[in-house]
């Protein structure tokens, strides 16, 4: 049992779902494989252990955040099809992921070939390029937010942390060894905040090796206030340096070191490309 308003156990029923398998537990809730008995589609719904948004001091700016995240109508972010409370319990029924997660991929101290990380980041750009656009931040861009489908597809999940551009956090909340310096100081915040994220990600896959790493997570958060890590091109020679410093200016220190946006992270990204191939 989790939580103290519903039941959440196989077989019972949440915002109109039959819940299934539980694909995943964490501090923020649990996560259900269920049947919409709306829609006799499969789908996910995550059952919330406190209140879903960070940046939400009440009710009705949590319904407000909410909106905004069914709002989002793009490829390359899983869908959420609805939201509730029930007996003070929070909830959300969203598409279903059947491939898992980026972390399957990730196996330790082996990189992804160029192509694919390439593939993968251009769709957490675009994606992020989307909810920018809206005013808004992810603020735990990390591979367990990353869904896998067929096709080598990513979608970005989990908007807990959603946030308001342009504003500090009430509470420094994230993931360590993928959070900004700005992040974890508890600095205002922009979307290069979250480019930063991408670059751990990006930096992982290319070399195999996280960015930042500690015995703890004290370990990790002073290590990215603290460490420039080693480039890419150091670690693997073969790695091209045009694309080592997009990745070392992604993971920058300040944010007017990092790249203004999205879209210009990723038009770096494939100019970085056509230099190496050059």
């Amino acid at each position: 049992m989790i939580g103290h308003g519903i039941a959440h156990i196989i077989g019972h029923m949440v915002g109109g779902c039959r819940l299934q398998r539980l694909i995943h537990h964490g501090t923020g809730g649990s996560l259900y494989e269920a049947l919409d008995l709306l829609t006799g589609q499969v789908v996910a719904v995550k059952v919330f252990s406190r209140f879903p948004f960070v940046a939400a001091a009440n009710q009705g700016e949590s319904d407000r955040l909410w909106k905004v995240v069914c709002g989002l109508d793009h490829p390359g972010i899983v869908p959420t099809t609805r939201f509730g409370c029930v007996g003070g319990q929070h909830y959300a029924v969203m598409e279903h992921a059947g491939e898992g997660d980026l972390n399957h991929r990730l196996i330790p101290l082996q990189r992804l070939e160029i192509p694919r990380v390439l593939l993968f980041v251009r769709q957490i750009l675009l994606a992020l390029d989307c909810l920018h656009g809206r005013g808004y931040l992810h603020l735990d861009v990390k591979p367990g937010n990353l869904l896998l489908y067929a096709g080598e597809r990513l979608k970005l999940s989990d908007f807990a942390l959603l946030h308001p551009a342009h504003s500090a956090m009430r509470t420094v909340m994230g993931s360590p060894g993928f959070m900004s310096p700005e992040q974890i100081m508890g600095l205002t915040l922009d979307q290069r905040s979250d480019l930063f994220a991408v670059g751990v990600i990006l930096y992982r896959m290319m070399t195999g090796y996280p960015a930042f790493v500690g015995t703890d997570a004290s370990d990790r958060l002073n290590n990215t206030l603290l460490v420039t890590p080693a480039s890419p091109s150091h670690i693997f020679t073969h790695i091209p340096p045009s694309l080592s410093q997009v990745v070392l200016c992604a993971l920058a220190k300040r944010p007017s070191q990092r790249f203004p946006s999205a879209k210009e992270f990723l038009f770096a990204l494939e100019e970085a490309v056509v230099v190496a191939g050059s």
